[in-house]
């Protein structure tokens, strides 16, 4: 909360906390978001990262763990998770300008080809067929 303080006025911050599946997905098909930050080191491969992706959302996330295999130069930025938060809000409003040269679209058929749910369980399950 005191790095969103000392952001420019023209940076819009909400801290929603715990909200339903369903409110999330209606909040990004009605609102306009130019960035999604995931700035947490305990992740696998997150699914609110593949939930923003999904609407191509562009993503700043730490590149620890399953992270870097969607978040890439093609559909975000990760970072070092040893950068310091001082550092993560002098660099955001460039992260913020970035994103919005990253092509939307791709983000979305980057996200679909990878973590499609009926695709990987099709392809898991064959695999398993052939051992």
């Amino acid at each position: 909360r005191k790095v969103i303080a000392d952001l420019p006025a023209h940076v819009e911050v909400d801290l929603k906390g715990a909200v339903s599946n369903r409110e999330v997905w209606q909040f990004y098909q009605t609102q306009q978001v130019h960035l999604f930050l995931s700035l947490s080191t305990s992740e696998g491969l997150p699914v609110s990262i593949m939930e923003a992706m999904m609407h191509g959302i562009p993503t700043l996330a730490y590149g620890i763990n399953g992270v870097p295999e969607i978040v890439d130069e093609t559909t975000g930025f990760c970072i070092d998770v040893k950068v310091d938060m001082q550092k993560i809000a002098a660099d955001f409003e460039l992260y913020l300008q970035k994103s919005l040269i990253l092509d939307r679209q791709q983000i979305r058929n980057i996200t679909v080809s990878k973590f499609d749910r009926d695709r990987n369980y099709a392809a898991f399950l064959e695999d398993i067929e052939k051992r």
